[in-house]
């Protein structure tokens, strides 16, 4: 059945089944069927945060994740800008409380009151000769530009009016996707003279926005529903919401602790795990009060700036695919293992996700 997954599962089924799937909660179950609960897709991401051990079982997770939902607003309905577009499942009980019968939920598919911005004019110098007569963002994988896949993603998400900020090759970029019509979007340009890093372009923004401001850089190629980091800038009521992804580093020497010239431990080449910034953000209208017309600033310098005065700036833990096409690797990398069908299709609610193929009843 569908959004049916068995406790004593890994807990990697539940994160495939919101990684593969349009659906915002699953129901656990146990061996003989019995409901055990509903999980949430946004409080079990923020699970996955905590560095959870998705290959135990889920039935000895649910403690922790109790516990990180607890202590966040994650684990209930948002009741925001795009909550009724969120695909969802009902369940239907027999006497026993078994599990008898799932169906995904009716809901809204209309434009999203947001605005995309993808960040189009870098000089992708680390690529060479690739980006000498292109610019980054309109490099061809499997057979499109990477900005096309971004804009796609936008749309499939209720994106419609969407801003392309240009420098390098910028009628490049303009000739390619003209006004957004041909992808049933509206497009406009925002051209800097000079360039003004990852942020600066925020404030040549003058006229009102749609709603917050979803900003990709155009070199990203992700799997993501772009309205899930928008639901929880919205649920954390975020000034700025920045996507991170979780990396993990092998030191290869055994790490000493001490304390006053003794030592207190030693770790044997242990694992460190870090969160890296991936390049897609959230940003409410008031924030691009804090650029400076035509004045270059990168997106960390920003939003250093606006800690201190007291704006919250959330997290969006990235557990979906996500390339980064910074070099001749990254971009050999995703034209090997990019696809572009993994991304869940908003408009697709009749399909069953992949996952449950794999999912024993």
């Amino acid at each position: 059945m569908l959004g049916i997954i068995r406790e004593d599962l890994p807990g990697r089924y539940v994160t495939n089944f919101f990684v593969e799937s349009i659906y915002e909660n699953v129901f656990i179950v146990s061996a003989q069927g019995k409901l055990v609960r509903e999980i949430q897709q946004p409080a079990w991401r923020s699970f996955l945060a905590t560095d959870a051990d998705t290959e135990s079982p889920i039935a000895d997770l649910l403690f922790h994740f109790d516990l990180c939902a607890l202590a966040s607003r994650l684990n209930h309905e948002s009741s925001g800008i795009n909550s009724r577009r969120f695909a969802r499942i009902s369940i239907v009980l027999d006497e026993g409380g078994r599990v008898v019968q799932t169906h995904p939920l009716e809901r809204e598919l209309s434009a999203l009151r947001a605005s995309g911005l993808i960040m189009a004019g870098g000089f992708g110098r680390r690529l060479g000769e690739m980006t000498k007569a292109t610019p980054k963002p309109m490099l061809r994988v499997c057979g499109k530009p990477i900005a096309e896949h971004i804009v796609e993603a936008m749309v499939d998400n209720g994106i419609t009016d969407i801003y392309f900020s240009i420098f390098h090759l910028g009628g490049v970029v303009k000739e390619h996707f003209g006004d957004g019509s041909k992808l049933g979007c509206r497009i406009r340009y925002i051209e800097e003279t000079i360039p003004l890093g990852t942020a600066g372009c925020l404030s040549l923004i003058e006229e009102p926005l749609a709603g917050p401001l979803l900003m990709v850089n155009g070199d990203v190629l992700t799997n993501l529903q772009f309205g899930r980091i928008l639901d929880m800038h919205d649920r954390l009521g975020a000034d700025l919401t920045m996507s991170t992804r979780q990396q993990h580093m092998q030191v290869h020497y055994g790490v000493v602790e001490s304390i006053g010239g003794y030592v207190t431990h030693i770790r044997e080449k242990p694992k460190i795990r870090f969160d890296i910034n991936a390049a897609i953000y959230v940003i409410s209208q008031h924030v691009l009060e804090h650029t400076t017309r035509n004045r270059r600033i990168d997106m960390p310098e920003l939003i250093d700036t606006l800690l201190p005065q007291g704006l919250q700036v959330a997290t969006f833990p990235l557990i979906e695919d996500w390339i980064d096409v910074g070099s001749v690797a990254d971009f050999n990398r995703a034209l090997q293992g990019y696809d572009p069908g993994n991304r869940p299709r908003i408009d697709s609610v009749t399909a069953a996700p992949a996952v449950q193929k794999r999912v024993p009843k």
